[in-house]
C-alpha cells in the first residue's frame, strides 16, 4: 500500500506498482465473470507488463489459496476460484 504523499495543501496519489496495476486488472475481469455466473476466466500478459512482475503476481495469486492458477502458455493463465483449494470444480 502506498503512501500519500502532501505537497502544500495539495495531496499528490502515488502511481500503483506494476504489480498493482495487473492484480486490479485481473479483479476486474473476475468481477465481469462473476456477474455471468462464471468462476474462471483466461488472463494474458499484456504490452508493457514485465515477464517478472507477471511471473511474481501469478505467484502471489497461486499462493493466496483461493485461486487455482494453471499456466496454459509464457504469458497466459486459467484462474479457476470455483472449489480453489480442493482440486475439485463445483
Amino acid at each position: 500500500m502506498h503512501r500519500q504523499l502532501s505537497m502544500g495543501n495539495a495531496m499528490i496519489l502515488p502511481f500503483p506498482s506494476a504489480r498493482e496495476r495487473i492484480g486490479r486488472r485481473i479483479q476486474r475481469r473476475m468481477h465481469q465473470a462473476e456477474r455471468h455466473c462464471q468462476r474462471q476466466i483466461v488472463v494474458s500478459r499484456v504490452d508493457g507488463e514485465t515477464s517478472m512482475d507477471w511471473s511474481l503476481t501469478m505467484e502471489i495469486l497461486g499462493e493466496s489459496g483461493t485461486l487455482n492458477v494453471i499456466h496454459i502458455g509464457h504469458d497466459d493463465v486459467l484462474l479457476d476460484w470455483r472449489a480453489a483449494g480442493t482440486g475439485l470444480a463445483s
